[in-house]
């Protein structure tokens, strides 16, 4: 077991980080409405996808590490449990194309910044009390 352990103790952010809480922000839609067709929108995905997969390997294992500290199997003052946010608003990234990645227009990131803060405010709302008390991102269900 303290092989595994070892193993799981991968994350600079986690290990070299003071703070109870990882917050994260997601940029990046889980799921797209079309299916790509042309090379260009497949390599876009692509893309996506694989900056998708990298961030699910990391809360699975997050989410594994917790789950072994919650039963009482891993040794919690061995291995440092966090509890994780998630702000995500998959609604404005999923209805942009791939091109909008490239967009570099002041009203286009006037539009991000205005997304962005009010999806802030609401996460805030609902999740502020939880901050340093418990993790509000199911990562089960998000990541599972």
């Amino acid at each position: 077991m303290a092989g595994l352990l070892e193993t799981l103790q991968f994350s600079t952010l986690i290990y070299n980080c003071k703070s109870p809480d990882i917050l994260v922000i997601l940029l990046t839609p889980q799921s797209r409405h079309n299916t790509p067709k042309t090379v260009d929108e497949i390599h876009w995905r692509m893309t996506e996808l694989s900056l998708i997969n990298t961030l699910t390997r990391e809360m699975r294992a997050i989410q594994f590490i917790s789950k072994l500290i919650d039963d009482g199997i891993a040794d919690k003052t061995k291995i440092k449990k966090v509890n994780m946010h998630l702000i995500e608003n998959p609604q404005v990234f999923a209805d942009l194309d791939h091109t909008s990645a490239l967009n570099s227009d002041w009203e286009f990131f006037n539009f991000l910044f205005g997304k962005g803060r009010e999806t802030a405010e609401k996460w805030m709302k609902k999740n502020f009390d939880d901050i340093g008390v418990k993790s509000t991102a199911n990562l089960q269900e998000e990541f599972g």
